[in-house]
Order: C-alpha cells, then structure tokens, then sequence
C-alpha cells in the first residue's frame, strides 16, 4: 500500500497514483525526472504525483530542495558489476557525491511514504543519517551473510 515508482513517461503520472488509490494503496509517490531518469534525480527536476489519504497531489522537486547539489547523471554511469558494487559501497561507506545524493534522495522517499517521518525532506534527512551511521552498510552485509548460508 505504500510505495515510491518510477515511470518512463510523465503522461503516467497522475493516471498511476489514481489507479493504485483505487486499487488500495495508501501513500505513493510516482515519479519521473525531466532528463529521462525513472527515479529521483540529481541532474534535473522530478515531477511527482503523491497519492495520500485518497488525495493526488501533483508538483516537482529539485535536488537543491533537500540542500543536495545537482549534478550529472554521467556520474552514476558504470560499466560492470563490479563498477557497480564499487560505487555501492562508496556510498554505503558515506562517501560525498552524486551517488550518495540520488540514493539519499530516493531512500528518503521510501522512508516518507513508509510513513516512518511526516515529509519528504525528514525522509532524506533520516536516509543520510542511516547511511552516515553505518547502519545502511550494515544490513547489506547481514543481507549477504544470510545469503551465504543458502
């Protein structure tokens, strides 16, 4: 019943938050960034249409907004599995940059809609707190021990 979803195309919107409302879901966030991004973004605004207590809301948001820098999605871009677990566990290890800031970003609107802090902007401040205390790192590990006993 709560969730945060990306959609491809902006038209997607506001039709998707109505559709799971009728469907049940209580608080959502659909979203969908100006440069293409299916997600929160860092390089450009994100609309968002937020289904809350039967409401949709519609309006954007900036990285700026959540006192984070905007920067290019270029930054994100990796070309292997390895690249990619490298730059996980950089931001898992609370290194500064654009990585670190799009999951903030997003992690935050999980823990909003999860109805964990009453806004959006408490949400990515809990998300950079998790994530500087360590406690983010420390369930990934858990996450791959318990894996390992498979």
């Amino acid at each position: 019943p709560n969730q945060v979803m990306g959609v491809f195309d902006a038209r997607w919107l506001e039709p998707l938050a109505r559709v799971l409302g009728q469907l049940g879901s209580q608080h959502v966030m659909i979203v969908h960034a100006d440069d293409g991004m299916d997600e929160i973004s860092i390089s450009s605004p994100t609309q968002v249409a937020e289904l809350n207590n039967g409401r949709v809301e519609c309006y954007r948001i900036r990285p700026e907004d959540f006192g984070l820098a905007c920067a290019d999605s270029a930054a994100l871009a990796v070309t292997s599995a390895e690249e990619s677990l490298q730059m996980i566990r950089r931001v898992l290890d609370n290194n500064p940059g654009p990585a670190r800031d799009i999951v903030q970003l997003n992690a935050g609107a999980a823990i909003y809609v999860a109805g964990l802090v009453d806004s959006l902007q408490e949400g990515v401040a809990r998300a950079a707190e998790v994530i500087a205390s360590g406690a983010a790192r420390d369930k990934l590990q858990a996450l791959i021990d318990c894996s390992n006993q498979l």
